[in-house]
């Protein structure tokens, strides 16, 4: 994904999390064949992971609006909340709304602090949004809970770029 340039900030080419295999696989890294507390606390019922998935494969087909529909069926199956949540912060960045984007992702990080991916879109969406000291934050929060993530790593970079241009062009 190509962020476009807002104000002070520079072009930022970035992907970002919406793993097309389902966010039950998004939250933060765990040994291989273990199941996260987050991930007990919020299993995912058929009917929402049918739901998640239909609105997965408009994502993947390009067409974020009936995505974005389905993912507000979704939030009616109470399993799904989360993982809706997380998947339209996901989509309403792509599509640079931001401002319902980081209103998006704070809810899903209200019901899973320790996934990664979410901090990190938030932090980016944060950035773009220009509140480079919560952007910071957050980024630092994700990568407290996983400190070898390329992509966070890259947004932080881009927060303190920033914010070294910022400061020489205070008086």
């Amino acid at each position: 994904m190509r962020a476009e340039d807002s104000p002070g900030t520079r072009a930022l080419n970035l992907t970002f999390y919406n793993d097309p295999r389902g966010p039950e696989l998004n939250p933060a890294p765990v040994p291989a064949g273990t199941v996260s507390v987050e991930q007990l606390e919020h299993p995912l019922s058929p009917k929402a992971a049918k739901l998640l998935e239909k609105a997965r494969n408009f994502a993947a087909m390009g067409l974020p609006d009936k995505a974005i529909v389905q993912l507000h069926t979704a939030l009616k199956e109470r399993s799904a909340v989360p993982y809706a949540h997380s998947m339209l912060g996901a989509e309403y960045l792509r599509m640079k709304r931001i401002p319902e984007a980081i209103s998006e992702l704070e809810q899903a990080l209200t019901l899973l602090p320790r996934n990664v991916p979410d901090r990190s879109n938030l932090g980016y969406a944060l950035f773009l949004s220009g509140d480079l000291d919560r952007a910071e934050s957050e980024v630092r929060k994700a990568l407290e809970l996983d400190c070898n993530n390329p992509k966070t790593r890259k947004v932080l970079s881009k927060i303190l770029e920033a914010r070294r241009i910022e400061g020489q062009h205070q008086p």
